[in-house]
Formats: structure tokens, sequence, C-alpha cells
């Protein structure tokens, strides 16, 4: 099963993924789940290292090489063109998935108690029965 690197920067997508690991499911879809989480977690590790390099390279650096930011957090860059070519190496990376263990989607009874952003986050990974 193939995952987004877009979703799998998200810390809430780890999050409630790691809500999967609580539920009892078959044994070989359990094995499956743990070690899907697994390589979420190390590519996610991944995607924010590769990304805070990006940024780096583009962004301005305080004198401790950190970037700086404004007042409301925003990233403060070079130039208007650094800021573009940032946007678009990180944007090529988030359009990329990656293979996880996941043979088939995990099976919630459609009585489990999910909020609208746990299934947003879940809803390719997951499929709702009776």
């Amino acid at each position: 099963m193939k995952v987004a690197n877009s979703l799998i920067i998200n810390s809430d997508f780890i999050t409630v993924f790691d809500d999967l690991l609580k539920k009892e499911m078959p044994a070989k879809q359990c094995l499956q789940v743990v070690t899907s989480f697994d390589e979420l977690v190390a590519q996610h590790k991944v995607l924010r290292r590769t990304q805070k390099a990006i940024v780096e390279r583009f962004a301005k650096l305080d004198k401790n090489g950190v970037s700086e930011q404004d007042a409301t957090g925003r990233i403060l860059y070079k130039s208007a063109n650094d800021e573009e070519a940032c946007k678009a190496e990180l944007s090529v990376i988030l359009a990329e998935s990656i293979e996880i263990s996941l043979s088939s989607k995990i099976k919630i009874s459609e009585d489990e108690r999910m909020t609208p952003l746990k299934m947003y986050l879940l809803k390719d990974i997951v499929e709702i029965v009776e």
C-alpha cells in the first residue's frame, strides 16, 4: 500500500496511526500494522530532516544557523526567488509516496468512534465494515 509523503510528514497522521496499534485485529494484520508504523515513523524522521535542510538552504539564518522567522512564525527567506525555489523542492518531495507493509486496508467497525480529522487522516488505510 502506498502512502504519500505529504501525509507522512504530518505529525497528526503518525499520532492517529499510532492509535491503530491499540486495536485488536487478526495477527497477520497486527504484524503488518506494527511494521508499517515503524516504516512510517522512520520516513517521518527522514522527511523532517530533509525539510529542515532544504529550508535552511534558502532561508535567512541567524548567528546560530537557525532559520529566522517573523512575529507570526513564518520563515524569512533570502529573496522571493529563494522562497519559490524552496517551495518547489519541498513540493516535489511531498508529492512522492512510499510503499508500506499493509497488504490490505484495516477493517474498522462502523460503530467505531472517530473524529472527522482521524477519519480524514486514515481514509486511505482503513475500511469501514458492519
